[in-house]
């Protein structure tokens, strides 16, 4: 299903779900109930402008102006019968973000066969996610769903509490 949205911990089955995130269980659920409410309030035009003006600005590791987004990649890593997965985020530019997925790929490839039987299904995976990620880590006009979601939650942290 995908990371909690409070503790990152991969939530499989069931878990808690609330405004469209994801929680492994009540107790991260109840630790951020109160930030969904300043997202959800953020509106979508404000969002909007500021993922725009993230994008037209300066990627934090190479300096490149513009072209600036969230992107991301697997690595995948196993050693007999223990198989890991990780999900990067880089926001940057797309020659950084394809710098990383690269990385991560060479590190899949390296190291993620070696577990049976999860490394030898997830490593392919993690493998065509990646190319597909680096694929479309092309620069495009518009900013990404997770770059405005990026946006929206920056919005709320810095919104005065009422």
């Amino acid at each position: 299903m995908g990371p909690c949205y409070s503790c990152g911990t991969t939530v499989a089955f069931g878990g808690v779900k609330d405004q469209g995130f994801v929680f492994c269980n009540k107790q991260c659920h109840v630790r951020k109930a109160h930030f969904l409410r300043d997202i959800a309030a953020v509106p979508d035009r404000d969002a909007t402008a500021e993922a725009q003006r993230i994008k037209a600005g300066r990627c934090h590791h190479c300096g490149k102006n513009g072209g600036v987004d969230i992107h991301r990649s697997v690595f995948v890593w196993s050693a007999i019968l223990i198989t890991r997965t990780q999900e990067n985020k880089l926001i940057g530019c797309s020659g950084c973000a394809r710098k990383k997925q690269a990385l991560d790929t060479l590190g899949t490839v390296a190291l993620g066969w070696w577990g049976i039987p999860f490394g030898l299904i997830l490593t392919p995976l993690g493998l065509l996610m990646n190319l597909g990620q680096m694929i479309s880590s092309s620069t495009k006009e518009q900013p990404s769903k997770y770059l405005t979601q990026y946006a929206r939650e920056r919005l709320a942290r810095s919104a005065p509490r009422s």
